[in-house]
């Protein structure tokens, strides 16, 4: 897995640091998965609407990394779904 994620520096079995990062990340995309639901109305936690554009500037942020990493495999997976992801984001966001 280490190939497709963290601009593929690590081929095969990432490093315990790197383990930590990559976990790190998927905790950060549930929660914007969660301020996603919330905004949508699917969930009801009660989060500010305002919250709604941080989930936008990530994917954004998100969408560029992923789409310039040095990792071929990780641009051509990662760069499409991220691209789909802040555009969805977005989406949601102004409607």
């Amino acid at each position: 897995w280490g190939s497709i994620t963290l601009g593929g520096r690590w081929p095969g079995v990432l490093p315990p640091r790197m383990r930590l990062a990559a976990l790190t990340q998927a905790a950060i995309l549930v929660a914007l998965a969660v301020i996603a639901l919330d905004h949508g109305g699917l969930l009801q936690i009660g989060l500010p609407p305002a919250a709604i554009w941080v989930t936008v500037a990530v994917a954004c942020i998100s969408a560029v990394l992923n789409n310039i990493t040095p990792s071929r495999i990780e641009r051509r997976l990662w760069g499409p779904v991220t691209i789909l992801m802040a555009l969805a984001a977005l989406t949601l966001a102004v409607t």
